[in-house]
């Protein structure tokens, strides 16, 4: 059976991430078992027939999971699509500060991938320079807070 380990951040997404969130870790294997299920898109019944050695081993190599990512990123690509990030809450809209609450009092880290769509904007090449589009003109709120879901965590987190 074949199955990626991710290195770093950069390879977990904020549906993962979301799903990390959620898990128990009052058991250490059980939580090893549901977090390598979850990172390495395997079912939980796999990786429980794996040798207790190798769910450990594997597990030494996630241990970047215990200290959440620092670094900001200004730009980033998703599934071909190319994103600018502008963090500067001076340049939002009083609709997207609206939205940016109602989002923070459901929870930040469920609703992760809908904050993004206030301060991601798609970005695409005109001749020589990159434009970005306005918050909402030219594209879906909801399709894009589902692409959003597949944005490494590295780049939301910060």
């Amino acid at each position: 059976m074949k199955y990626k380990i991710p290195k770093s951040w950069n390879d977990i997404t904020i549906e993962q991430f979301q799903e990390i969130r959620k898990l128990d870790t009052s058991d250490e294997i059980e939580y090893l078992i549901n977090l390598i299920a979850i990172v390495c898109h395997l079912d939980p019944e796999t990786v429980e027939g794996f040798e207790i050695n190798k769910v450990k081993e594997i597990g030494k190599h996630l241990a970047f999971i215990k200290t959440l990512p620092d670094k900001f990123q200004n730009d980033f690509t998703i599934d071909g699509s190319t994103f600018t990030v502008d963090v500067n809450i001076a340049h939002i809209s009083a609709g997207q500060y609206i939205d940016l609450n109602k989002y923070i009092e459901l929870g930040v880290e469920d609703n992760m991938h809908k904050i993004l769509t206030l301060f991601c904007l798609p970005t695409k090449r005109k001749w020589f320079k990159r434009v970005t589009a306005e918050y909402g003109k030219g594209y879906d709120l909801n399709e894009l807070a589902n692409v959003m879901l597949k944005c490494p965590i590295s780049v939301a987190y910060p």
